[in-house]
This record gives structure tokens, C-alpha cells and sequence, in this order.
């Protein structure tokens, strides 16, 4: 005979570990193209030159942190993934809501790729 035991807490506290970390970054590049606002209207006061970039909610910090400070590479595919379906400039917040308010966007990036592969 065969048990039909339910699934205990364990088993729902790991669904719910697995869960949030495929679907926290699954969902990074959506949150950009359906809820970024431009850089302008998060930052009270704003030097900037050029096209206002749009901006994916705070709570993706993480992701810009990492575009920012990991191998070129990781923000390579980053700032792909974030501007898949949406074809203007992107800033990636870096620091958790409340703190200095630092972005990262894809023209910093690619600067910076351009200096690398420049010093190689």
C-alpha cells in the first residue's frame, strides 16, 4: 500500500525557497518593460545629458548591483534581458530604497566595456 501523506511544512517552505529564487530574477526583465518610469521622476534633482532613461522598480537593486560591479559579461546579458522588449535607454537602481538613490545605466556600461576591451 501506497501512503497519501500531504505535503508537510518542510516540503512547502522549500516550493516556496525555489520559487522566489527562479521567479525574482524571471521576473527582472518584465518589471522593466511594463513598470520602468523615467529616471527623472525617481530623482528629485537630476544632472543628466541626454535621453531620460527608464528605470525598473527599486526593489531590483540586486540585479543592478550586480550589472554593475560583476564581470562585463553579467551586465552584458543583464542590460539585454531589461531592454529585450523595450528599445530605450535603461538605468539600473544599485542601492536598496532609501539609501543614496545610485543608478547604473547601459551607457555607463557600454563605456566601460569599450575602456576594457580598449586596455586589453
Amino acid at each position: 500500500m501506497t501512503s497519501h501523506k500531504k505535503p508537510g511544512p518542510a516540503f512547502w517552505a522549500t516550493v516556496t525557497v525555489v520559487v522566489a529564487l527562479l521567479g525574482y530574477p524571471l521576473s527582472f526583465g518584465p518589471a522593466c518593460w511594463w513598470f520602468s518610469a523615467p529616471l527623472s521622476s525617481r530623482i528629485e534633482s537630476m544632472a543628466w545629458e541626454g535621453p531620460d532613461p527608464q528605470c525598473p522598480p527599486q526593489i531590483y537593486w540586486p540585479i543592478g548591483w550586480l550589472a554593475e560591479n560583476g564581470p562585463g559579461p553579467v551586465g552584458d546579458a543583464i542590460f539585454g534581458f531589461a531592454s529585450l522588449f523595450q528599445p530605450v535607454s535603461i538605468a539600473l537602481p544599485t542601492g536598496p530604497p532609501g539609501s543614496s538613490g545610485a543608478w547604473y545605466s547601459d551607457m555607463e556600461h557600454g563605456v566601460r566595456r569599450a575602456l576594457d576591451r580598449m586596455l586589453k
